[in-house]
C-alpha cells in the first residue's frame, strides 16, 4: 500500500485521531475496525494514550474484536491523544485485507497506508504538512 505522512499540528499539538478520520470516505462509519499496538521496525510495539487515563480505546486495543466505524467514530470523539497505536480498517465483503491502515506515531506524525487514490488526495486536501512516501 502507498502511504502518506501527516505532520500537521492544531495549535502546537498533535492530530486527534477524530480529525484523521473526517476527511476519511463516508464508507467509514460501515466498515469494521481494529485497534492494535504500533509495531515498529525495531520490533517493539506500543499503543499508548496522552492524558495518564483509560479510555475505550485503550480498552478494545489489542483484543481482536473488530468495533463498527461509527461506533469508532464516536470512540475518537471521546479519546484522548493518540501517541501509539494502530487502525485498520476492514470491509467485511471485500477481503481480509485492511482497506487502510492509520499510524499513530510518537505524538509525532500520523502515517496511513491505504491504496485509495480518493483516500489520499483528501487527506492532502486537508492537511497542509503531508508528506508522500513509498
Amino acid at each position: 500500500m502507498k502511504a502518506i505522512e501527516i505532520w500537521d499540528v492544531s495549535d502546537h499539538r498533535f492530530r486527534a485521531l477524530i480529525e484523521i478520520l473526517s476527511p476519511l470516505p463516508s464508507r467509514i462509519v460501515t466498515s469494521a475496525w481494529e485497534v492494535s499496538d504500533f509495531f515498529h521496525p525495531d520490533g517493539s510495539e506500543a499503543f499508548f494514550l496522552g492524558g495518564g487515563w483509560h479510555d475505550q480505546l485503550d480498552r478494545l486495543a489489542n483484543t481482536g474484536i473488530r468495533v463498527a466505524g461509527a461506533e469508532l467514530v464516536e470512540m475518537a470523539r471521546r479519546s484522548s491523544q493518540v501517541i501509539w497505536g494502530t487502525f485498520l480498517r476492514y470491509d467485511p465483503v471485500e477481503s481480509d485485507e485492511p482497506w487502510i491502515a492509520l499510524h499513530a506515531i510518537d505524538s509525532t506524525f500520523w502515517r496511513v497506508e491505504t491504496r485509495d487514490i480518493a483516500t489520499r488526495q483528501a487527506l492532502m486536501r486537508t492537511f497542509t504538512d503531508v508528506r508522500l512516501k513509498q
